[in-house]
């Protein structure tokens, strides 16, 4: 097969319905089921379509450059799987990967270590089947479905690409019985400037000593469907909160004082104000998003953002929680 017919050859595969159901599917869970319905299935369902599609766009560019069919379909299903198990279970490769995207487009891509998104590398049978099975040249009136197949392609990647920024926790809230904190994780589109909020809920019922994950949602719209009646209330208080003050007294002594100053410590005060020791060093990136006292055990709670949560328990020890 000569350099031309191996191209019309890539172009007739990418007619094929097949590859622009995985397009689609793509598209599907980046404008809809990601926003509307973020789960485990959705993101799968996105990785297939990759799987399904991926493979022939590559092999449209390898027929720019190489003759041989055969070679051209091997290669182009190979380096797509190769290149997803190495992304998906080496760091290396993967923070490789996610910097050569970065720096090639300047845009983050949202590649996450999963060995689980493995299980559809079988949907690489689609483009096997698809290049190896000889297809008739596409009639004349459909011959637009290749270039259609590209457009969709490329904007199935831009709406796919965006990597979510974790702003780690930014609200707390005594609400009853328990403390809640909430951590905000932005997933911004390249469809549109707003994107969407997700949020992981902790919970603790003994002062911030222990926590427990109550969800990972998708946006607020789920909040009040939650079997705890009182995250909602806690979230309404949060979408209130502005600035946070570097100083807090303790409720049962006002003598006591803590200063909390971002990407330095937490200083404790026992005269008022008049002298400083510190108790926490935060790592210079840290940054204060809120705190409170637990109103039953008087425990002093503080929002570190990304560096998650710290907590003074009753004996003056100070423990961390970062999930």
């Amino acid at each position: 097969m000569n350099a031309e017919n191996a191209r019309q050859h890539a172009w007739h595969c990418l007619a094929h319905p097949l590859a622009q159901l995985g397009i689609a599917l793509v598209l599907l869970n980046a404008l809809w089921l990601q926003p509307h319905l973020r789960n485990w299935w959705s993101g799968k369902l996105g990785d297939l379509g990759w799987m399904m599609s991926a493979p022939l766009l590559l092999a449209a560019v390898l027929s720019l450059l190489l003759k041989r069919r055969k070679l051209i379909g091997v290669l182009s299903v190979g380096l797509v799987a190769g290149l997803w198990i190495a992304v998906k279970l080496l760091p290396s490769v993967n923070a490789a990967a996610q910097m050569a995207w970065l720096n090639l487009t300047g845009w983050p891509l949202k590649l996450q270590l999963d060995h689980s998104d493995l299980l559809v590398l079988p949907g690489l049978a689609a483009p096997l089947w698809i290049w190896f099975r000889h297809p008739r040249p596409v009639a004349r009136r459909s011959r637009l479905a290749p270039a259609l197949m590209l457009g969709l392609s490329g904007l199935a990647l831009l709406a796919d690409a965006p990597a979510p920024t974790d702003l780690g926790i930014t609200c707390l809230v005594a609400q009853d019985a328990n403390v809640y904190a909430f951590r905000k994780m932005h997933s911004p589109s390249y469809m549109s400037s707003k994107g969407y909020d997700a949020w992981n809920i902790y919970r603790s019922s003994d002062g911030g000593l222990n926590w427990e994950i109550l969800a990972l949602l998708e946006s607020e719209k789920s909040l009040p469907e939650m079997s705890d009646s009182n995250v909602a209330a806690a979230f309404a208080q949060c979408a209130t909160h502005t600035t946070v003050p570097e100083q807090i007294s303790d409720p049962g002594n006002a003598n006591i004082q803590y200063l909390l100053l971002s990407g330095k410590g937490i200083y404790r005060s026992t005269d008022g104000g008049k002298t400083l020791q510190r108790e926490v060093e935060l790592p210079t990136t840290a940054s204060i998003t809120d705190m409170l006292f637990d109103p039953l055990s008087n425990n002093l709670i503080v929002a570190a953002g990304t560096d998650g949560l710290w907590t003074r328990a009753a004996d003056g020890n100070w423990l961390h929680y970062n999930e």
